[in-house]
């Protein structure tokens, strides 16, 4: 997939940005002054509202207005602004600007003087964590550990409270480096000298404890001379949920032993991955016998020493990373109100007046909160979902379509509603549509008793206030027991988050513990039991897996009639049927399905999980082919529509190949049938354009599925390939 600032698309853009807004250019360069540069920057700023779903050319908005607000130190906030919203827009475009946000915050450093200086100095230092985000994530460790070490000076000439997590992570990245390069050097040396006993077993040790990546070991064990070690290392590799009951039990003690003497550095790993193995055997392992004692205490010890190290790796510090809260949650422990359902990466909640759960995180600090959700439907009298923000000392409630849907706002402050007050911190109306992702991003700056927090909606401005921790509460039936942690809510609708995340700017976040109760006594708000998840099987990248033997049509049929025949599938009737196939993939993949057409001449469409989003493939309507919806769009209306002038034959094999790439908030989709000269569909953009019609939409939107208007098919055989992330198989 394209740079969105690439190809014919990124000079299309540019010569309708040139005529909108050459002529005003030209202008403002004549002058001297950069009030007008100033003005010009704030109006190209306003007008890429209009342009969401069209990231070439809102891409050059946001970098022509920060081009020219940073002229003057008037318009550094403008400029850093755009280059945020550049960020969230278009993902390949986040370091570069991440790097510009850098060199604003050092010129307002550098000019800061008196107590304005500390201020600065945080906010360099922010800038300077996010941009060795991006060089971490991008393979850079270099540059991230040059940026670290820039953000450690400045917190040294302010005395940042931060100073700690950015010396620890500064030694992270370090010891990364030095792992790296002695990876590098031994497996030089095993290239040159592959009998070399001594350097195979070092780069196995190397890769499995300190670069912490079993796979990528297991690819040396074959020549280790330690029998033991060879098979530990292999069964690592497969990962602790495909391990059997006496395996991972082995092999919480095999990584206990690795992490009692790995490096600093290197021992949360070691010891989350233990913890990993220790429950996996206690969830197998039933009879309370002498072994589950064994390793109920084990599974504690370690679960201690992660707690002396600040907790295990993936719960966030202060170290700038993302940690996804979903998978934290425990529906038993942490329900306050209502029935909750956590299913793989969703989480879900029956209409129920005031329905809460505790997300069992207690941020210390600045952070931010990144969630995407849809109302599945809303409520007769209420329809509102909220989140619950510990803000230094005090907390407050972010809610959407509160009032039913007149108002969404920060409450309270100062001990008012949104809806009795009008201010930033409201909108009206502030109506949310069942069945439409919806993205939100929720950034909490605390510091000396004062509070900011920023809403974005979708990536653009909702809500802002700024002022004394004080001044907010939130009401006693819409909290959650434990004050500092985090919270989500909702009253009387059906609503599904499928992605929930967090990221600690300063401070640090807590983990709330099982000693801890998260949400209300069980006693007093009982929580329905969770149904018992399929076990799954996962497809990593690079692997491939055939769907139609996992399909049962008891279960996975929406409309129609669909039967199997030995590993093959037929659809023998239906107006419109729909199947659902139980494979979740999460990252880019590839989808080959090969059909025969019996009888009918309509569609033959597939459902498309794309990124968070999903979209029916359509290659027969009539004589055309497209997705369908984009941007609301049909198949045969929007700008993946292509018309070929001729029907399927029936009674032939047809090969349908179907790309989709997910890249950031980014998606591609290449579909070819039977080849490359025949039909083929292309489309590329942001994956939130994408949707389905609520008659054609499968019952998990998650999973892929076949579908079919007017039209008898024999399915002979699909296969899922994934290229990058993993697919869930749920039988």
């Amino acid at each position: 997939m394209g740079d969105a600032g690439g190809g014919d698309e990124a000079a299309e853009a540019t010569r309708v940005f040139e005529s909108l807004y050459g002529t005003d250019l030209k202008a403002v360069r004549e002058t001297p002054a950069p009030q007008d540069d100033l003005e010009l920057g704030k109006r190209l700023l306003a007008a890429a509202d209009q342009a969401k779903g069209q990231p070439a050319f809102l891409a050059v908005l946001l970098e022509r207005a920060a081009d020219l607000a940073e002229v003057h130190p008037d318009g550094y906030e403008t400029a850093i602004g755009a280059l945020v919203r550049l960020s969230e827009a278009i993902p390949e475009k986040a370091g570069a600007a991440a790097g510009r946000v850098v060199a604003i915050r050092q010129k307002q450093f550098s000019a800061a003087r008196g107590a304005d200086r500390s201020k600065a100095g945080e906010a360099l230092i922010d800038a300077l964590l996010a941009s060795a985000d991006w060089a971490e994530n991008a393979g850079d460790l270099s540059d991230a550990e040059t940026l670290l070490r820039r953000a450690q000076r400045v917190g040294r000439s302010v005395r940042s409270d931060r100073l700690s997590g950015i010396d620890a992570r500064l030694s992270r990245v370090a010891h990364a480096i030095q792992t790296a390069t002695s990876i590098a050097q031994h497996k030089d040396r095993l290239a040159k000298d592959p009998a070399n006993h001594g350097a195979r077993a070092e780069l196995v040790r190397l890769l499995l404890v300190d670069a912490d990546d079993p796979a990528e070991a297991a690819r040396y064990a074959g020549g280790l001379e330690d029998e033991s070690m060879r098979a530990n290392v292999l069964a690592a590799a497969k990962g602790a949920d495909a391990a059997d009951e006496a395996a991972s039990m082995s092999l919480g003690d095999w990584y206990r032993s690795l992490g009692e003497t790995a490096a600093d550095e290197a021992k949360p790993a070691m010891l989350a991955r233990a913890k990993a193995c220790y429950e996996r055997f206690l969830a197998l392992h039933t009879a309370q016998d002498l072994q589950h004692t064994a390793a109920t205490l084990a599974l504690k010890k370690v679960e201690a020493q992660l707690q002396k190290l600040g907790g295990a790796p993936q719960p966030v510090d202060a170290r700038g990373k993302w940690i996804d809260l979903l998978r934290l949650i425990d529906p038993l422990r942490d329900t306050v109100a209502g029935t909750w359902q956590r299913q793989d990466t969703t989480l879900s909640v029956s209409p129920t007046d005031w329905a809460r759960v505790t997300l069992p995180v207690m941020p210390e600090g600045s952070y931010q909160l990144q969630m995407e959700f849809l109302r599945v439907t809303g409520g007769e009298e209420f329809n509102e979902v909220f989140v619950i923000l510990p803000v230094g000392s005090s907390r407050v409630a972010c809610l959407l379509s509160a009032s039913h849907g007149q108002v969404s706002g920060l409450g309270m402050i100062d001990g008012k509603w949104p809806s009795f007050r009008r201010d930033q911190a409201t909108v009206r109306p502030g109506a949310l549509t069942d069945g439409r992702l919806y993205a939100l991003h929720i950034e909490v700056l605390v510091r000396d008793g004062l509070g900011r927090i920023s809403v974005l909606l979708d990536g653009q401005p909702y809500l802002k206030w700024e002022g004394p921790q004080s001044a907010l509460s939130i009401a006693d039936s819409m909290g959650v027991p434990n004050r500092k942690a985090l919270g989500l809510g909702c009253r009387t609708s059906r609503f599904t988050f499928t992605s929930l995340r967090l990221r600690m700017l300063s401070g640090k976040a807590n983990v709330v513990t099982a000693d801890e109760p998260a949400g209300a006594a069980k006693a007093t708000s009982p929580a329905e039991p969770t149904p018992p998840v399929t076990r799954k099987t996962v497809v990593k990248a690079g692997e491939s897996a055939e769907l139609l033997p996992l399909v049962d049509c008891a279960k996975d049929v929406k409309e129609g009639v669909w039967r199997r025949d030995a590993d093959e599938l037929l659809l023998e009737d239906g107006y419109w049927a729909h199947i659902q196939l139980p494979a979740a993939p999460r990252g880019s993949y590839e989808l080959q399905v090969k059909f025969t057409r019996t009888a009918g001449s309509q569609d033959i469409p597939l459902h498309l999980p794309v990124g968070n989003s999903r979209v029916m493939l359509n290659m027969n309507r009539s004589d055309s082919a497209g997705l369908g919806l984009v941007s609301g769009k049909d198949a045969h209306e929007n700008e993946s529509s292509v018309h070929y002038g001729k029907r399927l034959t029936n009674n032939a094999l047809h090969t349908l190949t179907v790309k989709v790439v997910v890249k950031g908030s980014l998606a591609a989709i290449d579909a070819q049938l039977d080849g490359p000269d025949k039909r083929r569909v292309q489309w590329q953009g942001p994956w939130s354009a994408l949707s389905v019609g609520a008659k054609h939409a499968i019952n998990d939107r998650r999973l892929l599925g076949l579908a079919a208007h007017r039209a008898n098919i024999r399915y002979h055989a699909v296969r899922l390939t994934m290229l990058s992330g993993e697919a869930q198989l749920l039988r």
